[in-house]
């Protein structure tokens, strides 16, 4: 009975908790985007300098900073030499702030040497991108657009489903298996009847 009474009570906290982590990484972007792999530069890149949006500065092992102005739809022939990086962030009207760090947690990838981040914050939409650097030298683009408003209203349905989720069928299996302990204690119970002689 206790264990029922255990497994009533954990299979909601555990519901929530998948709930909470499923809805955290929809919110986080990770089901409407993909990291994307970009086009390599002319010489592989050592350090990644700098970004705005989706435009990246590198830095080879010799020194020369190459440019790519769209790293995201460039297909081929995007990387220019440059002597130096703009002065950056450069800031719309729309934006609230613009930092250097990502406005959520990028999707897993394998093998990262180094990455960095740009969050632009307006009234409702985050815009995060994020280049990373791999050993092998190629290197990859992850943005998406995180909607801040339903973020809450998600958040608390996920939690809220998740715990149903697993509370529901919990709860039916339980009451399925006391009624048939129930059903097996009153055949044991039951007085067994001889059968009747014949004179």
């Amino acid at each position: 009975m206790k264990k029922r009474i255990v497994a009533i009570f954990i299979a909601p906290i555990l519901g929530g908790i998948l709930g909470y982590l499923l809805v955290d990484a929809l919110s986080n972007g990770w089901f409407s985007s993909r990291w994307q792999r970009i086009e390599a530069p002319p010489v592989e890149a050592s350090r990644l300098l700098a970004l705005s949006l989706d435009s990246l500065w590198v830095e080879s092992p010799t020194g020369a900073i190459y440019y790519n102005e769209n790293s995201s739809a460039c297909q081929s022939d995007c990387w220019q030499e440059v002597s130096g990086i703009p002065t950056l962030p450069v800031v719309e009207s729309d934006e609230v702030t613009v930092k250097y760090e990502a406005c959520a947690p990028s999707p897993p990838l394998s093998g990262v040497l180094e990455r960095i981040s740009e969050c632009r914050r307006t009234m409702w939409v985050d815009y995060t991108v994020t280049f990373a650097l791999r050993k092998d030298g190629s290197i990859y683009l992850w943005q998406a657009d995180l909607y801040k408003e339903w973020a809450f209203v998600l958040l608390f349905g996920g939690i809220c489903l998740g715990a149903l989720i697993l509370f529901i069928p919990t709860l039916i299996a339980i009451l399925i298996f006391g009624f048939r302990e129930r059903r097996a204690r009153r055949a044991d119970k039951s007085p067994i009847i001889p059968p009747a002689t014949i004179p």
